[in-house]
């Protein structure tokens, strides 16, 4: 008989027939009339939730016959405990990527689209327009977001920032109810050159930033921030020829983007570019909140990448002005680069660093004299910094040895290169890394479509070589054209390309 589908209330437990008759096509033609009487629990009669368009397709029985279902949606988006979080509004109820008015998204009909909603006056959704450096927000007031606000609606490639006021203060999970439609995932996304472009993330792809983003704009990008890690392309300069890199770091969660993510892209050119799909996210062990250092987080925070000095890592880091903390960051025993996020809105006077060990060990002092890198020169300044200076980012270091000012940090000379090319037969691939960790150099071409896997897995630091054919993952070799070969060391990452010309 054919399949029947029901609605399943968990608060009320109750079941409701929504159809008898849902249709019915051939869906897995080669697998008609299958003498297994098993079939029906394959993999291949799972469900699947088509999230873009709202149906569900159900395999019926034991063939190949699937019923296909529209849904109407209320689907939940986990918000952080913070006091702010940084999130798009991937599913709307509108047409395209047609704006949506605030006060329908997050107050509803009847205040039911916040859960908890009894958040109070002040409540503030902010935004920065595409082309613009003025935030614009719009302010809870009188049971309703304003609808004549500076913000009066919401799309869904945009970024934003929300922060929910509660009296008494409320530390409980915090969701955020989405009905409507999920943006089509080929959606066109622009950023400007010179201003931080706030953009949305509404793919149900958990992945790196370094898959989602197309290699052609990852080449014009200078930084990517979310709101709990930050990347910053650098430079490295063997024998007078620059080679960039993404340094990356992470003060919670790990490196990835998410369903329903913003994140800061700042660039030297004007781009248009889609979000690419099927990535994979990267292995990174996640870092939860701070317990020893406590901190007020603001709306945006400055990125101090910290270079520790130490055998035996602290617990915990701290930045400080005076006796304030004004950010912190757990320090896993493998780190050897922390993002200390550094919220000094409001704040003034010299930033000052402290490590915590635990109950049993003696901390050691403030840190009141560091290292730091000059972003303009690379050259490394003992000196300390100061609020006034409002850089977006810092590299620090608390290591005592000198440096060699033509590189930044010595545990990020992460480089790739091949040899030679173009090639023909075969090159070698020549790579570097600092620091155990798990490695994984990929091929890839221009439109970011993984082809092979040339090496993964954990390695020691050192220099490694190794050969390629120009082959795919199925030994196939592919045709005369250019390629990109994509490393990835921990959470630093490098990339060269390479030309196959035979």
């Amino acid at each position: 008989t054919e399949v029947k589908l029901f609605y399943f209330d968990p608060c009320s437990t109750i079941f409701s027939l929504l159809s008898h008759n849902l249709g019915i096509t051939s869906f897995y033609p080669e697998l008609d009339h299958c003498p297994d009487y098993g079939y029906r629990f394959y993999n291949i009669t799972t469900p699947y939730i088509d999230p873009y368009n709202n149906y569900i397709y159900l395999p019926n029985g034991g063939h190949s016959c699937v019923s296909k279902v529209f849904f109407e949606t209320n689907e939940a988006l986990l918000l952080n405990n913070g006091e702010w979080a940084w999130l798009s509004f991937p599913r709307l109820d509108r047409d395209g990527n047609d704006p949506v008015v605030v006060n329908d998204v997050l107050y509803g009909e009847n205040n039911e689209n916040i859960d908890p909603n009894d958040y109070i006056n002040g409540s503030r959704l902010e935004n920065l327009p595409p082309n613009n450096d003025v935030i614009k927000y719009n302010i809870f007031n009188n049971d309703i977001w304003q609808p004549s606000g500076e913000l009066s609606d919401i799309q869904s490639t945009l970024g934003y920032k929300l922060k929910l006021d509660y009296y008494p203060q409320y530390y409980g999970d915090k969701w955020l109810h989405l009905k409507g439609n999920v943006l089509d995932p080929t959606e066109n996304i622009t950023i400007f050159s010179q201003y931080d472009n706030w953009v949305g993330y509404w793919l149900y792809e958990t992945q790196s930033p370094f898959d989602a983003i197309p290699d052609n704009v990852l080449n014009e990008l200078t930084s990517i921030k979310a709101q709990f890690w930050s990347c910053v392309k650098e430079w490295h300069s063997p024998e007078g020829n620059p080679q960039p890199y993404w340094m990356c770091a992470c003060h919670q969660s790990g490196i990835s983007l998410n369903y329903g993510d913003m994140v800061i892209l700042r660039t030297n050119s004007y781009l248009s570019f889609q979000w690419q799909r099927y990535g994979n996210p990267p292995a990174s062990e996640e870092k939860s909140a701070t317990e020893y250092y406590q901190y007020n987080e603001q709306a945006d925070y400055t990125s101090f990448f910290v270079e520790l000095d130490t055998t035996a890592n602290p617990l915990e880091i701290g930045a400080f002005v005076g006796d304030s903390c004004i950010g912190a960051s757990t320090v896993l025993t493998n780190d050897t680069i922390v993002l200390v996020p550094g919220y000094i809105e409001g704040m003034s006077g010299d930033v000052t660093f402290e490590e915590y060990y635990d109950s049993l060990k003696s901390n050691k002092p403030a840190i009141k004299e560091y290292l730091v890198n000059n972003n303009k020169t690379g050259t490394w300044e003992k000196r300390i910094i100061n609020t006034v200076e409002k850089q977006d980012y810092y590299f620090v270091s608390f290591k005592n040895h000198k440096y060699d000012n033509k590189n930044l940090l010595t545990n990020e000379q992460t480089l790739i290169s091949c040899l030679p090319n173009p090639f023909k037969d075969y090159c070698t691939i020549e790579y570097f890394i600092t620091v155990e960790c798990n490695v994984q150099i990929v091929v890839y071409d221009l439109y970011g479509k993984s082809l092979n896997i040339l090496q993964e897995g954990v390695s020691e630091a050192g220099n490694y070589s190794i050969n390629w054919t120009g082959t795919d993952s199925n030994g196939k070799p592919l045709p005369n054209g250019v390629y990109i070969l994509k490393l990835r060391a921990g959470t630093n990452y490098a990339q060269t390309k390479v030309v196959i010309l035979r």
